[in-house]
């Protein structure tokens, strides 16, 4: 149910579901932003140099290594993975 939610939601549809407040709130930010599902055609393309300026430019490398030592009890057993996107 959470993924038909989750598809209705960033299409802009109506979903067959209320996600709870925290998530819901969470895809706003991320359609507020910009972001959402994508075809292959649509994903922009970055040439190596570029990719790796965007990357030192988010910021997110200063605080990854602390990141993932915070979340470090949540992934140590392999039930769960951390995924970080930049």
């Amino acid at each position: 149910l959470m993924s038909a939610v989750y598809d209705a939601t960033m299409a802009g549809h109506r979903a067959p579901a209320r996600p709870r407040e925290v998530i819901g709130e969470s895809w706003q930010r991320l359609i507020a932003s910009g972001m959402h599902d994508r075809t292959p055609d649509d994903v922009p393309v970055v040439e190596t140099g570029g990719l790796e300026m965007l990357r030192r430019s988010s910021g997110l490398l200063d605080v990854l290594d602390e990141i993932s030592h915070g979340l470090e009890s949540l992934v140590v057993d392999g039930d769960n993975i951390l995924v970080v996107a930049d």
